[in-house]
């Protein structure tokens, strides 16, 4: 089996019409400029994002991604400032992409209750593909199977570039958040070969909306503090022609919180995290539900994250502090 993935994935990923799909993470409220770049400055005070995520790890080819993200509130531009960075390696380092981006989010607190943030971001991306995992049919012998020392086809590895664009707006209050963004805006080329057909990275469109119950009849400073609450989510996502649709909840009692959610048509997710007033640790199991379920499994992911402490209070709007789950 290893061998026929890795023989697909090189003949695609050198196709002239190569076409491809973010990676995605289920723990979506634990890497929230991932999610939507309007999230950044949100929560006020610096906040440390680190993620990891081993999608079908029993298949052989392996698909892993991380992602890291740091972002604050700055009064001095009005807004917030962050910085995000993903790798992801698929078909065992045949195909890894890296990038980084630069976020700056407008935020404005539009009345007593609700805030809007919009938000600019702007990425280097870089594509790689180490032909070195290739298995090629000219160095298969019919009866001993694929010998990488046979004499062959030397194919080059190729390196890739290019800037991208994405945007994101959120509408936020105490008890509930909306937002939309959209990924890759300018649809940059992706072709490691030369062609007459561009291979593009299509938009990403991304719709989600939380709101937050507080639980067991609390009140006052206690309930201010957000506490104890169940948060039903709803997320939608277009690529193409892939569409996603995440409905779940996220409970929160104490210091310990988890939640439960449904991916149509692939996955229920599962999750469980302990939280204090500023460190977070959190692991979620994908069950895969499509007609992959028999040689892929399921899914891991990790999310670990960090508030820091404000050195000095200033004037800012209204922040997202145990709100609707994003941390």
């Amino acid at each position: 089996m290893r061998k026929t993935l890795l023989l697909w994935l090189g003949a695609a990923m050198l196709a002239t019409d190569l076409e491809a799909q973010d990676p995605q993470f289920s723990q979506f409220y634990a890497n929230p400029l991932y999610l939507n770049p309007a999230f950044t400055g949100t929560k006020g005070c610096g906040r440390l994002n680190l993620n990891f995520r081993d999608q079908w790890p029993q298949l052989s080819g392996q698909f892993i991604t991380y992602s890291a993200s740091y972002d604050q509130y700055a009064s001095a531009v009005g807004g917030g400032l962050g910085l995000l960075v993903t790798s992801d390696n698929a078909g065992q380092g045949s195909l890894i992409t890296n990038r980084v981006g630069a976020i700056y989010s407008y935020i404005q607190n539009l009345n007593r209750d609700y805030t809007f943030s919009f938000a600019m971001q702007a990425d280097l991306e870089q594509k790689s593909v180490n032909s070195q995992n290739f298995m090629l049919g000219d160095r298969i012998d019919p009866k001993t199977g694929y010998n990488a020392n046979l004499p062959g086809e030397v194919i080059p590895s190729t390196t890739i570039s290019y800037p991208d664009f994405s945007t994101g707006a959120i509408i936020y209050s105490k008890y509930m958040q909306a937002g939309f963004a959209v990924h890759h805006l300018l649809e940059p080329k992706q072709n490691f070969l030369i062609s007459t057909t561009p291979a593009v990275l299509p938009r990403k469109y991304t719709a989600h909306i939380g709101v937050t119950i507080p639980m067991w009849g609390e009140r006052g400073a206690k309930a201010r503090q957000m506490d104890s609450y169940i948060s039903p989510q709803v997320i939608f996502q277009q690529q193409q022609d892939f569409r996603e649709l995440n409905l779940g909840v996220f409970v929160k009692k104490g210091p310990i919180s988890g939640g439960v959610w449904y991916r149509t048509r692939d996955a229920m997710i599962v999750s469980i995290a302990l939280q204090t007033k500023q460190f977070r640790v959190g692991y979620s199991y994908d069950v895969t539900l499509s007609n992959l379920s028999t040689a892929a499994v399921g899914s891991h992911e990790i999310a670990v994250g960090y508030s820091f402490t404000c050195r000095q209070k200033t004037k800012k709007p209204r922040t997202m502090n145990g709100c609707v789950g994003f941390e």
